[in-house]
């Protein structure tokens, strides 16, 4: 199935994250960059698409889950978002081969 997944990027901060904060719960991941930026991103959307364009409940969700996991991110104004087209298999599970 192909589904569409979004990522966003922060305006850079001093050194806050050194490594990737997986959510499991949200299904939510942080990292940041070495300009500075936090890369960020969520669930899939929950319908299949080949559209490489995001939708609003998406980034709500993700960025409540920023929020959720760390309060002081609710500040950062965003510079960046994309959205690309990623097959995944039914069961979520990768293909190694």
């Amino acid at each position: 199935e192909t589904h569409v997944l979004q990522a966003f990027v922060t305006e850079p901060l001093k050194p806050l994250v050194d490594h990737v904060i997986i959510f499991g719960a949200e299904h939510f991941y942080i990292s940041q960059s070495d300009k500075g930026g936090l890369v960020m991103g969520g669930d899939l959307d929950g319908f299949n698409s080949y559209a490489q364009r995001g939708g609003l409940p998406i980034i709500e969700h993700t960025l409540q889950s920023a929020k959720a996991l760390m309060p002081s991110l609710s500040r950062l104004r965003l510079l960046r978002h994309w959205a690309g087209a990623m097959d995944m298999t039914m069961d979520g599970s990768p293909i190694i081969g």
